[in-house]
């Protein structure tokens, strides 16, 4: 058996191998945002446009567990109350428009949800083609 290999000119291979950082951005939503294991369909409305049926992960304080002093914190006025969360969304599911930090975002509380909760964008930053943005919510 004879094994011939073509390195092109010079002896090296053409093109070089993909980085961990491109293997990650191309598979995104088949490791990371599968809502089959850590992804949740949401629904995201940003600078008067709706992004549908988008899968995120949200990390951080869920609605059930809001009685915790340590997940919320009082805001000193009464019946003020903020809660942070993390939210990673792909940079392709937002077209490539990331919220910036100071505006605000409104996402649904579970898949199909018609109530959506406000955030204030507190951080945005972008890991590997996906958005990472630390939302606060204030409820009255």
């Amino acid at each position: 058996m004879k094994v011939l290999f073509d390195y092109g000119v010079g002896g090296e291979p053409e093109g070089s191998p993909p980085t961990f950082k491109q293997c990650a951005a191309a598979d995104i939503h088949a490791a990371f945002l599968n809502p089959t294991e850590h992804g949740e369909v949401r629904t995201i409305r940003y600078d008067g446009v709706e992004y549908e049926d988008i899968t995120v992960i949200e990390s951080g304080p869920k609605e059930s567990k809001r009685s915790s002093v340590v997940q919320m914190q009082h805001d000193f006025g009464q019946g003020l109350y903020k809660r942070t969360i993390i939210l990673y969304v792909a940079e392709k599911d937002l077209n490539g428009v990331k919220p910036e930090q100071g505006s605000m975002l409104s996402m649904n509380d579970e898949e199909g949800g018609t109530f959506f909760h406000k955030y204030r964008v507190v951080e945005s930053g972008t890991e590997m083609g996906m958005f990472r943005l630390k939302l606060e919510e204030v409820d009255e």
